[in-house]
């Protein structure tokens, strides 16, 4: 599923989730972004950007776990920042705490965030959660699949991952299943 056909999941089931996407990111920043980044910029993640520059607080936090999309700006910060902390921590901590080639896209309120493996091989374009204070995990296959299970949740109300989506006067929220 693209970026595109997700909103529509949000505006129908979402609607203050929905109001708080930005306007499309600009040519100059995405340029900025592709030019901090140690690796390419996943196309699913270009094609999010083109679509909607990130969400604002508070009802942007519509990707299970409270997760927020962020915009490129923000994403150039938080990239910046791991990075700065990975190469003070020494090499025993690339690619389980963080790495270069993952590509942060969204955020939690604990600092943790979701990411795109950008690695050669076969994690190339999985979603994985940095957990600042662990390690990183993968948890879905693609970004299309994150946005399809997402879409999937809102429409029947299962839980995605352990997390269950409720929807009270068009806000979002993400709750712990049983």
């Amino acid at each position: 599923m693209d970026f595109a056909s997700f909103k529509d999941h949000l505006a129908a089931r979402a609607p203050r989730a929905m109001q708080a996407l930005r306007p499309p990111a600009q040519e100059a920043d995405m340029q900025r972004l592709r030019g901090t980044l140690r690796c390419e910029l996943s196309a699913d993640l270009a094609a999010t950007l083109q679509e909607c520059d990130g969400a604002s607080e508070p009802n942007g936090r519509f990707l299970p776990g409270s997760y927020r999309l962020l915009g490129c700006d923000e994403i150039v910060e938080q990239y910046v920042m791991l990075n700065t902390l990975l190469d003070e921590l020494g090499e025993s901590m690339v690619g389980y705490w963080w790495h270069p080639e993952w590509v942060p896209f969204a955020t939690h309120i604990a600092s943790d965030c979701l990411f795109v493996d950008m690695r050669e091989g076969e994690d190339h374009g999985r979603i994985g959660e940095f957990r600042h204070e662990d390690h990183a995990d993968g948890i879905w296959s693609s970004f299309a699949v994150m946005l399809h299970e997402v879409a999937q949740a809102l429409q029947s109300g299962r839980a995605v991952r352990e997390y269950v989506p409720t929807v009270v006067e068009g806000e979002l929220a993400w709750e712990w299943a049983d």
